[in-house]
């Protein structure tokens, strides 16, 4: 069975747009469950043990 080269286009437009839309909606699914879901602050306490650390600024500043 041989495709028009119309319907060809046809079908690879429609497989493109599938994909496309499905990729668009689960993007905007995923901004919509994250602006719901709005997180507070963590509020829960950490403690760290040990000597303090400067960071690495100084290291960097030497070279």
């Amino acid at each position: 069975m041989k495709l028009s080269s119309l319907k060809k286009g046809l079908l690879l437009l429609s497989v493109v747009l599938a994909i496309f839309l499905s990729g668009c909606a689960s993007f905007g699914r995923g901004v919509a469950e994250a602006v719901l879901k709005k997180d507070s602050e963590d509020t829960r306490v950490c403690k760290v043990r040990g000597k303090p650390f400067v960071g690495i600024a100084p290291s960097l500043l030497k070279r």
